[in-house]
């Protein structure tokens, strides 16, 4: 992959993951992890490996293909990924770059839908409408006479 192609790459990243307005809309601190990831992303374009493939979750997986994945990445995909890195616990991680990659990649693979979803912290059951049923009714209804 030549440096202009890589350079390309690292530009549509930037945009489809609204990372210039993400900067602007928040706070230097909620901003940090989001440019973490940006930054190994970053990283993971500008220097391919020496072989085909990239080990991402102990699997073998082809460098272009992983590109290819990450390019799809919307803001919605690293907000995720942000999310669950807040929620774990960082001190047990060995390569926090690999570790991120491989939340990053999975991300990837995630449905629209589960994005969307992922600051609620209700699940869906708590937010089913709620009736009010009154239990002597229920019951003279069930009757069978």
């Amino acid at each position: 992959m030549t440096d202009e192609l890589k350079d390309e790459y690292i530009g549509k990243l930037r945009k489809n993951i609204a990372y210039e307005s993400t900067k602007q809309r928040e706070s230097e601190s909620a901003f940090e992890m989001y440019d973490k990831l940006y930054s190994i992303l970053e990283a993971f374009i500008k220097n391919p490996p020496t072989t085909r493939c990239v080990r991402i979750a102990n699997i073998d997986i082809p460098y272009d293909e992983a590109v290819d994945k990450f390019m799809k990445l919307r803001y919605e995909h690293i907000n995720c990924a942000r999310e669950k890195l807040k929620n774990t616990d960082l001190s047990k991680i060995t390569s926090f770059s690999k570790y991120a990659l491989t939340i990053i990649y999975n991300v990837a693979e995630m449905p629209e839908a589960f994005l969307k979803d992922t600051k609620k912290e209700k699940s869906s059951f708590n937010q089913m409408k709620k009736r009010n049923y009154n239990i002597d009714e229920l019951l003279k209804a069930a009757r069978v006479n």
